[in-house]
């Protein structure tokens, strides 16, 4: 009896209303879960949804021990929300010793957005150039490329040289298809000459066209344009013909004619332009001897077309490939390029030699003062050179000796 009483008490003191008060209170709590989630969709129904920012890719870029730096590096950006010109863009390298951040500096407006990088001068190395774009409501995009600083891709640090002593030499190629250089002192003297290997082309429609290092082995080679305007290459090693090959394709069509070469998209191959009979000017971007993707420059051709191109160069030492032009009355402009498009042209000072027989006949770095030289050969025969300090001269001088003998004009570097 005693435990029926106890279990009796028991179950009294357990509440009835225990569970109908649970249920009742998880329906109330439900409700207002309901109403805060319903009062949530309906803000996210009526508030606008933010979209991110968009940049463009950059392409790897390179520069050069001795240059000061590249500009004009474009990119784009945009918004659907925020106005493009109130978009904030930074710019950070992962290589400050090569790159300070401070060193990367932005212009632009709108969505058309520029950079320009100045890396620390005589250091070689890479950096990983991240560009962020952030808008009004903290959204952010971002891009990042490669930039190379290597201490030999300036023209002029192993092309035109033949002999590997440092200096830059001069090409020639006689009107019987033979072929020579002329190993220069680093100023206006012949130290010694040479034939190369083989003596010539066995048909003399073949003709140097420029030179370039084609294949990335620090060697100069030899572009040729046959007078049907078939071109090739010789890979040379020094003065030694290692290959000869067709370039791919072979025909650039009528009336193209090579007229300089130089790494144009700064991708570590070296290109080759071109000018067309009407004066149009374009480019085949290479990886080697083949062709990649062909372009007009922009604009695609000086507006009168007795200007021609007469030689590359880098007039301004930030890496860029510029274009000398020659005036059929002689006079001389460049054009300061940033790829295939023009920043500006200019007139050479002087504009013009005093003998308008005197034509450019190569583009070189002859002294070696960071500075493109300009390379002349009069109708005579008599060759001289101009030692520029960019766009403006700072010596002119006959070569020594002034004349290579007859038959023999100046084929490169160019």
């Amino acid at each position: 009896m005693a435990f029926l009483a106890l279990a009796m008490r028991l179950s009294i003191s357990i509440p009835r209303r225990a569970a109908p008060l649970f249920y009742a209170d998880a329906f109330i709590i439900a409700l207002a879960f309901v109403a805060v989630v319903g009062n949530c969709l309906a803000r996210d129904l009526t508030a606008p949804t933010n979209h991110p920012p968009t940049i463009s890719p950059i392409p790897d870029t390179l520069g050069c021990c001795v240059c000061l730096g590249i500009t004009g590096i474009k990119f784009h950006v945009d918004d659907l929300e925020t106005p493009p010109g109130a978009l904030l863009v930074k710019a950070t390298s992962s290589n400050q010793e090569l790159v300070l951040d401070q060193n990367l500096f932005l212009g632009g407006t709108g969505t058309n957005r520029t950079m320009s990088i100045f890396p620390t001068a005589n250091v070689r190395g890479e950096a990983i150039i991240t560009v962020t774009v952030t808008d009004g409501d903290g959204a952010s995009a971002r891009t990042s490329f490669k930039y190379t600083v290597r201490c030999d891709t300036y023209r002029g640090s192993f092309v035109d040289d033949f002999n590997g002593d440092g200096q830059a030499d001069i090409l020639f190629q006689h009107t019987d298809g033979s072929l020579a250089v002329w190993f220069m002192n680093g100023n206006e003297d012949l130290l010694t000459s040479s034939f190369l290997n083989p003596t010539g082309v066995a048909d003399p429609r073949w003709k140097i066209a420029a030179t370039a290092d084609l294949n990335g082995d620090h060697h100069t080679d030899l572009i040729f344009q046959h007078a049907d305007g078939t071109v090739a290459a010789w890979l040379m090693n020094g003065i030694n013909l290692v290959t000869a090959t067709l370039l791919s394709p072979s025909d650039p069509g009528p009336g193209w004619r090579i007229v300089g070469a130089g790494d144009v998209n700064r991708d570590n191959h070296d290109d080759i332009l071109f000018q067309h009979d009407d004066g149009s000017l374009a480019v085949w971007l290479m990886n080697g001897t083949n062709l990649v993707y062909a372009a007009y420059l922009n604009p695609t051709r000086p507006a009168d077309p007795r200007w021609r191109v007469v030689g590359t160069g880098d007039f301004t030492q930030v890496g860029a490939v510029d274009l000398v032009f020659q005036h059929e009355d002689g006079t001389l402009a460049v054009w300061l390029m940033n790829g295939v498009d023009l920043v500006q042209g200019e007139l050479l000072h002087p504009a013009a030699p005093f003998d308008k027989n005197w034509r450019v006949a190569g583009t070189v770095d002859l002294n070696r003062d960071g500075r493109t030289d300009l390379l002349f050969q009069h109708t005579d025969g008599s060759v001289g050179v101009w030692f520029m300090d960019g766009v403006k001269l700072e010596r002119a001088t006959l070569l020594n000796p002034s004349h290579p003998g007859d038959g023999w004009r100046i084929a490169g570097p160019k």
